[in-house]
């Protein structure tokens, strides 16, 4: 049980957040666990990437952070594992301010080891949580989709860590364009799978960034590097659905070893299998297997039918 009791904010008040309100389809209201003034600081900017993080990923994530925090920009992110907590603690860390957005209810905590961190943030004065779900809604793949779209719109730009050529960060990355918010990436190694996104939003005009001044000056409307450089407000990312078209297979290198394990044994039961049953065969620990079960979802690997994973 989440034990901070949250501010409920409607659309209809003042205190609704500004940017948020831009938005296509802003929610109706929010849960907001922490201290809201910082739901209105003046140059909040997301940072979101890959979960199966490289170490270069993880480092230029917290350098970039903790550079935004010496800055005075609030990171946003969505207090996964990964690049976001990445981005999220080194900012905190260096004294700055962050807005964790859930893709779930408190009381329902994904992944639940994070919970004990959120509460020592907010409890500092660094975090703010943000839902748009009631505290006993569970995570489910498509609250993580919506939840993006909140990732977008409380941020003035949205900067791409690491991502794959399929990765959910890309989502962000659309939203955020079509909001008329920058775009901007973190360029990575031409062997780096998880880099294939962060090309492609570069190759669509996203902004190169490679350290938190290059954003700030930015999203501060000063010249960046003696030019004044324009992002498409609609880029042109592969949305999902139209994207899991295209899915032939599996390659290995997109997945962890526990996805790859997943995969091969749903080969093997074309009736599919429920999760209680994966967990047996495969003796992992439910909650990694939950995380990994999502993040095969939101891959577009496997779906649940009859409460039953199958491949697609």
């Amino acid at each position: 049980m989440f034990d901070i009791q949250p501010t409920i904010i409607r659309f209809e008040q003042k205190n609704y957040p500004a940017l948020l309100r831009e938005i296509k389809d802003p929610p109706a209201k929010i849960y907001v666990y922490g201290r809201e003034e910082i739901l209105q600081r003046p140059w909040p900017v997301a940072m979101v990437g890959a979960r199966m993080m490289t170490e270069y990923g993880q480092r230029a994530a917290r350098k970039i952070a903790g550079e935004l925090a010496g800055l005075g920009v609030v990171v946003v992110s969505g207090l996964m594992y990964g690049i976001d907590t990445e981005a999220q603690v080194a900012a905190m860390e260096g004294g700055g301010e962050s807005i964790g957005v859930l893709g779930f209810g408190v009381n329902n905590f994904f992944p639940s080891t994070h919970e004990q961190l959120a509460k020592k943030w907010i409890r500092r004065g660094n975090l703010v949580l943000v839902s748009e779900y009631p505290p006993e809604v569970f995570p489910q793949p498509w609250t993580f989709l919506q939840r993006n779209r909140i990732v977008a719109g409380l941020s003035k730009a949205v900067v791409v860590v690491e991502a794959a050529a399929q990765s959910g960060s890309l989502v962000t990355a659309r939203l955020a364009g079509e909001c008329g918010r920058e775009v901007m990436a973190v360029s990575g190694g031409i062997f780096n799978k998880f880099a294939e996104g962060t090309k492609n939003l570069l190759n669509q005009g996203a902004l190169l960034v490679s350290s938190g001044e290059d954003i700030k000056q930015e999203i501060t409307g000063r010249t960046y590097r003696g030019r004044v450089i324009g992002i498409p407000k609609v880029l042109k990312i592969e949305d999902k659905r139209e994207a899991k078209k295209k899915v032939v297979g599996w390659k290995r290198e997109e997945v962890s070893e526990l996805g790859w394990r997943i995969g091969e044994l749903l080969k093997k039961y074309k009736q599919g299998l429920t999760s209680d049953e994966l967990q047996k065969i495969l003796g992992a620990r439910v909650e990694e297997l939950q995380i990994e079960l999502m993040e095969l979802e939101l891959g577009c690997k496997v779906k649940l039918e009859r409460n039953n994973y199958v491949l697609f």
